[in-house]
Parts: structure tokens; sequence; C-alpha cells
């Protein structure tokens, strides 16, 4: 259908604006979809006048496939805002850690799940909120590896209820081997909540400064176990740290991202580069 659309409007003498994650650029797949890429924007690149890419990835990509660098803008996805009032916090002292999401291998709960089997004498709870096929092999692996009692698996929860858990959780951990982006981070941080999350999550472009958590490198175990040790002996988040994540989020709201999109649309008859509102710098 996106295709379609495409090619119906490049016949007509409209401004074309995309927008697109990365595609996965690991293995022989990633070197095909670049050729592919790079076939496809030398048939129509010339007519697109400008892509919205997904985070520092689809910049990279879209930039290594071919694309002139002056019409790439980073983007983000928005995420609805949050409409339960004030973020509920913990008063329990155990590091509350929590993962939302499929139950999936490209997901990466199994790495996570290694990664905290190295860090069992620290004072920490991991709710996972999702299901998927893997999730038998999950819950397999946490009893063998001693986190049964650290680790509770509650299946699929209403939207709303997954929502609560994680406003009162201390971190949100996205430990995905690849994700084009992943707005799970957005609703986190929407929250007052820091996030962990692999390098190959377009979302960890939202992470560049420290407060608001850290990354990893993706499917590295130590890696993860260094990124969760610091965060967990950082110790619970401070009132501070959650108005200043919640101070911050402001710039990923959609009234903010679309007047942003409007400087881009704007920008290109004046060649002036907008400065992405979640950037820091």
């Amino acid at each position: 259908m996106v295709r379609k659309a495409l090619l119906a409007t490049i016949k007509t003498t409209a401004r074309i604006g995309m927008i697109a994650e990365a595609a996965d650029w690991r293995g022989f797949r990633g070197i095909a979809r670049l050729l592919l890429y790079r076939l496809e924007l030398f048939r129509f690149g010339s007519r697109i006048d400008f892509l919205l890419a997904m985070g520092q990835m689809g910049v990279r990509w879209y930039s290594r496939c071919g694309f002139p660098a002056n019409k790439i803008y980073p983007f983000v996805y928005v995420v609805e805002q949050q409409t339960s009032g004030p973020c509920r916090r913990s008063s329990n002292e155990t590091y509350r850690l929590i993962y939302v999401g499929q139950c999936i291998r490209r997901k990466g709960v199994d790495v996570l799940l290694s990664a905290l089997s190295a860090l069992q004498s620290l004072n920490w709870h991991l709710d996972i909120v999702g299901d998927g096929p893997e999730r038998e092999n999950l819950t397999k692996q946490a009893k063998i590896a001693g986190l049964a009692g650290k680790v509770t698996f509650h299946g699929t929860l209403q939207n709303e209820t997954a929502r609560q858990m994680v406003a009162e959780s201390d971190c949100l951990v996205l430990p995905s081997r690849w994700d084009g982006w992943g707005a799970v981070v957005n609703e986190a941080l929407m929250q007052g909540v820091p996030v962990i999350c692999s390098d190959l999550c377009g979302a960890s472009d939202l992470l560049r400064n420290p407060e608001r958590g850290n990354f990893f490198k993706a499917g590295s175990v130590a890696s993860l176990i260094t990124a969760l040790e610091h965060s967990v002996y950082k110790g619970k988040r401070s009132d501070d740290i959650v108005s200043n994540i919640l101070l911050w989020s402001k710039a990923i709201e959609g009234k903010v991202v679309a007047r942003y999109l409007l400087e881009v649309i704007n920008g290109m008859a004046t060649n002036k580069v907008p400065q992405p509102p979640w950037y820091d710098e």
C-alpha cells in the first residue's frame, strides 16, 4: 500500500517526505537490504524532498544507502501523553526493573536474564510484562539460573496496568538485539523512569543524557551487566531525577514534535536546519 502511494505521488508536483526506520543491516541479509535500498533510492531518491529517519540509527542507515545528508532529518516516534496524574513510585527498598514487550528472541530477554544471573547478590526484582513463543524457555532459564524468586512473569496485561507498573519501577530495560525504535522507551521517560536499552534500539537516541539512563552493546551480556550494575548501585530514582526527566520529556510530546516537522518542511525553502527538540545540545 505504501509503495503504491509513493508511485502515485511521484507523478504529481507535490513535495514528498518519507518517515522510515533503519533496516536491519546485520549479516548477509543486511548486505542484501543495503543493495536493495540503494537501488530504490537511485530510482526514486531524487523525487523525495526530505526523509525523517528514526533516530541516529536511521540517519546512519540512509546515509549509507546514498540518500543526500542534507535531506535527512532525525525523527522520533510519539506516544500519547499520560492522563493518570503524577508518577507513582514504589516505597519498597528493592530496585525495581521492568521489561515490557514480546517474549521473542529479537527482544533479547534471554540476554537480560543472563546478565542478571551475575548480579544475584544485589537487591533487585525484575517484572516481565508480555507474552510470546519464548516465554516458556525464558521461564526455564530464570529457574535454572536461580532467579525464580527475583523475576516475575506477568504475561499480557491491559495497557493502563502495564503503564502503571512502569511508573512504579526504577528502570525500564529494553535489551533488544534489534529494534527500529521501541516506543516503550518513550512511555517510560514520559513517566520519569530511566531506561537501559541496547545500542541497536532506535530509541537509544533519547538517552544522550546519562540522567535518563544508559545503553549497552546489543547482545553483549558483559556490557549489559555493567549498565545494570551501575543503575542498581546508583539506587532508586530521586525526586530530582524524576522531575528532570519529566521536564525533558516534554520535548517528545506530540505538539512539540509536530512543530519540529513544520520547521523541517518550512526550512527547505530557507535552507535552515532545525534542531531536534529532544537533543540536549
